[in-house]
Parts: C-alpha cells; structure tokens; sequence
C-alpha cells in the first residue's frame, strides 16, 4: 500500500499513482465527450422517429444523462483530490476500476442500442419505400386502365364496401342480441340467486321452527313422566299410609283385646282355685257324652260375645312374613289350667270349662 512506505520508494509508487490517475481522468474525459455525442445523436434520432421508438428513446437518453453525470460527480472528486495533492485510498482505487468497467459496459450498451436503432430506422426506411413503390405501381396500373375498366372498378369496390357495410351492421345487431342476452342472463341469475337465498332463509327459519318445537315436545314429555312419576309415588304413599292406620287401629284392638282376656283368664283361675279331684272322672265322661253339645253351644256363644273371644287374625303387610297376637298360647294354657280345676259355681255369665272345653 503506498501510504505504509515511507522514503525515495514511497515517493516513487506516489508518482507512478499520480500518474495512474491521470491517466484515468483522462480516459473518464473522452468517455463522457463520447457520451454527449451519444447524446446529441439520440436527440436527433427522438426528433425522426415515430411516437413508441421516440418514448424509448427518451427513456434511454435519460438513462444515460444520469450515467453522465454520475461520472462527471466522480471525475469532479478526483479532481479535487489532485489539486490538493493527496493520495488515493484503495477504497477509492477499487471504485476507479470499477468506474473503468461500468463506462465500458455502458459504452457496449450505447453501441447496442445505435444498432438497434439503426437496424429500426432500416425497416422503416424499407416499409415507408415498399408502400410507396405498392401505391406507385398501384397508381401506375390505374392509369393504364380506361375510363369503363375504371367505372367497373370503382362499381365493384363499392358494391365491395356496402356488402361490408351491411355485414358489419348485422355484426352490430347480432352483437346487440347477445348483448341483450347476456343482460337478460345475468338477470335470470341474479333472480336464481335471490331465490336461493330466500329458501335458504326459510329453511333456516324452518329448521329453527322445528328444533322449538323439539325442545318444547321432549319438556312436555318430561313434564308428564315427572308427573306420572309424582302421582304414582304420592298414590302408593296414600296406599302405605291407608295400610299403616289400618294395621295401627288393629293393632290397637288386639292390644285392648288381649287386655280383656288377661283379666277374663285372670277372674276365671282365681274362680277355679279350689282342686276338685273326685269329679274328675264324671267331668270327662259328661265332656265325651256332650261333646257334639258342648261344641254347638260353645261356636253360638263365640259368636255372640264381643270382640274380645274373637280368634286373633294373620296379618299380611307390605313386609314378608306373618304377625300373630298370643290368644292361641293363653286358650291353650287356660284349658290345662280348667283340667285340674274342681266344680265351679253355676252363672249365667260364665262358661263352664270342664263341660266346655275350648
């Protein structure tokens, strides 16, 4: 790097740079006088050629006005920089080699477009002389031709032109027929449309209807099972309370009577206290003589009495299983104890054991 070395030999390479620089400025000068006689000749060529080639150009010759002036910028900086003596960078080197290769791809892009351009102008040249060497010749056969061959030309191409005329008007109406049904198309569409929207609305609403409904039928249905349910519980609830006052009023005459027939059996040991051993026998042979009696007599006044001689009833609940008052055990030991017992004294109001057993 020339700014590291230091005497006669960093002199050196500073002169060979300032040299190298010049150089460079010096070809950057020819260039740009190239690029104003590029310039100058586009200006030209805007002013002869026709409108889309002229708008081309225009855009080229911009482009290329700020290439140049991007380059005299540069050329301006380098300048300055060897009027005051100082070196290059080689930053600055490398953008002076690349201002070397963009001026060289620019110089082959003019020259690629001047031939362009020039092969265009070519074939206009070339159109713009075959039309008139055609109208030329045309006018040159017209010319040969007489005035009747001329009339019957003229007649035909005329006829030529009304039949073109005429196709082009039913071009018109037929393009007006499907214009118009194109028109009536896109109405019986949206019409569709419309209607598909309106059913779909509708279904919708239906659908809405029908789910309301739904609901409301499987509430009601609920409604009645929890109803069903509600009087079948408070029926059977009625059922077991009807049953239990039932049980509980037999059970209160149960109890009452089996009161009753404790005294009854108390007041008739207290009455048979006194053993009678010797009528024993009499009593058995009377008891088998009258049994048939005894027995008829016995079933006439059971049935008469209160309720208090009644035989006590079974009764079947809800639960399983058989309930029973001990009437049966008390007759049973009574009649034991009347076995044993002596004569008792006649009342009407009292029953004979030993001739009426139980």
């Amino acid at each position: 790097r020339p700014h590291t070395l230091s005497g006669p030999t960093g002199i050196v390479v500073c002169q060979v740079n300032f040299t190298a620089l010049s150089e460079d400025l010096v070809t950057l000068s020819g260039r740009i006088e190239s690029l104003e006689r590029e310039l100058s000749e586009r200006n030209g060529l805007l002013r002869s050629s026709s409108a889309q080639d002229s708008q081309q150009i225009r855009q080229e010759i911009n482009n290329l006005r700020q290439e140049k002036d991007t380059l005299l910028k540069q050329r301006v900086e380098l300048d300055d920089k060897l009027r005051q003596g100082s070196l290059l960078s080689p930053e600055e080197e490398r953008s002076v080699f690349q201002l070397d290769e963009a001026i060289e791809a620019l110089d082959a892009a003019i020259e690629y477009k001047n031939e362009a351009i020039t092969q265009r102008q070519r074939q206009l040249r070339a159109s713009a002389s075959m039309l008139s060497q055609w109208e030329m010749n045309l006018m040159a056969k017209l010319s040969y031709l007489s005035a009747s061959e001329t009339r019957a030309l003229l007649c035909k191409y005329f006829d030529k032109v009304v039949s073109l005329r005429e196709e082009e008007r039913k071009l018109q109406l037929a393009l007006a027929d499907l214009e118009m049904r194109g028109e009536e198309q896109l109405q019986l569409v949206q019409w569709l449309e419309n209607a598909l929207d309106r059913t779909q609305l509708d279904t919708d609403r239906r659908l809405t209807q029908q789910q309301k409904e739904h609901e409301r039928s499987v509430q009601l249905l609920l409604q009645q099972c929890r109803e069903q349910m509600d009087e079948g519980l408070a029926g059977r609830q009625r059922q077991y309370e009807g049953w239990i006052h039932n049980l509980s009023k037999e059970l209160n005459h149960y109890k009452t009577a089996n009161l009753e027939l404790s005294n009854w059996f108390r007041e008739l040991c207290g009455n048979t206290s006194q053993p009678m051993e010797q009528g024993k026998v009499p009593v058995f042979e009377g008891r088998i003589g009258t049994e048939a009696q005894t027995t008829a007599e016995l079933q006439q006044q059971v049935a008469m009495e209160t309720p208090v001689n009644r035989v006590v009833q079974t009764v079947t609940g809800p639960w399983s299983g058989t309930t029973s008052l001990p009437f049966a055990k008390s007759r049973r030991e009574s009649r034991r104890s009347s076995l044993n017992t002596g004569p008792l004294i006649s009342n009407n109001s009292r029953i004979d054991v030993r001739k009426n057993p139980v």
